[in-house]
């Protein structure tokens, strides 16, 4: 729609002037995309449902998004949620000097905090009081992005807000100590990228985000309304994939409406409490809203007579098939708006 207000950038002119390729992400995608400048903002997020029960969030960020006008005042946001219903929100603020971002690939340094890695395999060190975190982070369905990730506002599109789902779902082993009571568990971890030119409280008035997974399906789905002064414009974005392996998004939808006549019956149930996303400057709806769900498909059998099969693999295939029952069909969702 060429006289829309906000559109995903999608054309092939805007692939050439972003340096980017309609069939292939390159590691420097998820290396800095900003100078930190005033006016100008990124972060680098992070979330996991954990095996033992626990969910957690840590987030790099080079300033608040609430205020884009600042320079670089970078700060770290951690969350932990832990299975007795402790609940800790950590931000940090570090000085200037003390943050540093690669253009080649993620590597983002935070004081003595560090999120790197190469579209595949990452390690997130964080501490926030008496909070750390030791994750590594490898990635289950390939990097993705929905068209070329940027959302263009404006007649003349030069506001821009852009999204890189680095890794939409991977395995993750984390360490994590409260007070130095240690825990080390297995879990599902999701990583992406954004960043901008323009404070989302400009652009946007409302956006919903969720992912989830249930057997070997795995979902992205977004819905961006702009803000009043771009015309309450909608950006609709999904992604699905079957066992790891892309089979539609939005730029493809007539092959997504075929599989989903293949998907099996789900139903699901609101349990416990989603990954949070907290945001300065706006109003984030969870927990109550949207909830969190456990996704449910039909059962099917593993072996023959519905047993694992016996050898030097059962025990391995129960440990996995219990993570996965703990964390790998879950539906995290959010709502985040202004109201204007």
């Amino acid at each position: 729609m060429p006289d829309a207000l906000a559109v995903m950038a999608n054309s092939d002119a805007e692939y050439e002037r972003l340096g980017l390729s309609r069939t292939s992400i390159a590691p420097w995608e998820d290396g800095a995309r900003t100078d930190d400048s005033a006016g100008s903002y990124e972060w680098w997020y992070f979330d996991a449902h954990l095996a033992d029960g626990a969910k957690l969030v840590v987030t790099f960020m080079n300033k608040d998004i609430a205020e884009p006008q600042k320079p670089l005042s970078p700060l770290l946001r951690l969350d932990l949620d832990l299975p007795d219903g402790r609940h800790f929100e950590k931000i940090v603020h570090y000085p200037p000097g003390e943050w540093s971002s690669a253009s080649d690939h993620a590597d983002v340094r935070l004081g003595e905090n560090r999120f790197t890695g190469d579209l595949h395999t990452y390690q997130i060190l964080a501490r926030a009081e008496e909070i750390s975190v030791d994750v590594t982070l490898t990635g289950g369905v390939p990097p993705w992005r929905p068209s070329t990730g940027y959302m263009l506002f404006g007649a003349d599109r030069a506001k821009e807000f852009a999204w890189l789902p680095s890794v939409p779902q991977g395995a993750v082993t984390v360490a994590y100590s409260v007070d130095g009571e240690q825990h080390e568990t297995p879990g599902i971890g999701y990583h992406d990228h954004n960043w901008g030119n323009v404070g989302l409280m400009k652009v946007v008035h409302d956006w919903y985000w969720a992912r989830g997974q249930a057997g070997p399906y795995s979902v992205i789905a977004s819905y961006v309304t702009a803000a009043k002064a771009y015309g309450f414009e909608a950006i609709p974005i999904f992604m699905l994939t079957h066992d790891n392996v892309l089979v539609g998004d939005q730029a493809n939808r007539r092959q997504a409406d075929a599989l989903r006549r293949r998907l099996p019956a789900i139903r699901g149930r609101s349990q416990g409490r989603p990954v949070p996303r907290r945001w300065t400057g706006g109003v984030l709806h969870r927990r109550c809203v949207l909830g969190t769900h456990v996704l449910r498909p039909r059962p099917r059998p593993v072996a023959e007579g519905g047993a694992v099969a016996a050898g030097p693999g059962a025990a391995a295939n129960r440990r996995e098939q219990s993570l996965q029952a703990r964390t790998a069909s879950k539906l995290i969702a959010w709502r985040l708006t202004w109201g204007s």
